[in-house]
């Protein structure tokens, strides 16, 4: 949807870790490996305008 690489996805979701606004949990799987993404609880509620933001974006995709 927002058209960019695995890679450039993997450097913001970085950069949010770093930050402390999410931590991520690998699950390792036979042949794949899924990713999740979970907020922090002491940074969830600073992290609503970074999510609104991300909401407007996948809005503004759809519409465009």
């Amino acid at each position: 949807m927002l058209k960019t690489t695995d890679g450039n996805l993997s450097v913001h979701a970085r950069k949010l870790e770093e930050a402390e606004l999410h931590r991520v949990h690998e699950i390792v799987r036979r042949s794949s490996t899924k990713t999740e993404y979970r907020l922090t609880a002491g940074r969830a509620k600073g992290a609503g305008a970074l999510l609104n933001h991300m909401e407007a974006l996948i809005r503004a995709t759809r519409e465009g």
